[in-house]
């Protein structure tokens, strides 16, 4: 190998460093910014904290027991049921819930318009109550029944 060759690959080499230098500095650039984006997210998710409840205080059924909380539950059921129009052909416990969720078994019949906008008036308002299973059914000419097992979360 000669001195001429040995120089030329030098200089050659050298040449596509330079001109590798710059796409590497923007990709490092690129680099620097991603990890101050990941690290402003990461002290984002530390600083909310993990004692906030899932669901605001105004939301939740305030009871001293889950007896209690089933209470309050098929109260607003019936006094809802009440105002629309939709007979309560049955209520009774719904089984375990889990901690800190009480669960109601309803079974409500009536003109379809009625039971559906009762059902719809009971997931819509507060505190929060959901249908964790239903079926609705049609029984006579224009008349449903809904069955269902109410859950709704409570708190003391």
């Amino acid at each position: 190998m000669t001195w001429r060759g040995l120089f030329a690959g030098a200089v050659a080499g050298m040449l596509a460093a330079f001109f590798l230098a710059i796409p590497m500095r923007h990709s490092l650039g690129e680099l620097t910014r991603a990890r101050a984006g990941l690290s402003a997210l990461r002290s984002a998710i530390e600083d909310t904290g993990t004692d906030r409840p899932l669901i605001a205080g105004n939301k939740v059924l305030r009871a001293a027991s889950a007896r209690a909380a089933r209470a309050a539950i098929g109260n607003r059921v019936r006094g809802l049921a009440n105002r629309g129009g939709v007979l309560v052909e049955a209520m009774g416990a719904g089984g375990d819930a889990g901690e800190g969720l009480a669960a109601v078994s309803v079974r409500l019949s009536g003109n379809e318009k009625a039971v559906i906008a009762l059902a719809d008036a009971i997931e819509r308002g507060d505190p929060v109550m959901r249908f964790g299973s239903w079926r609705i059914r049609a029984i006579a000419d224009g008349t449903v029944r809904l069955q269902g097992v109410l859950v709704a979360p409570w708190r003391a």
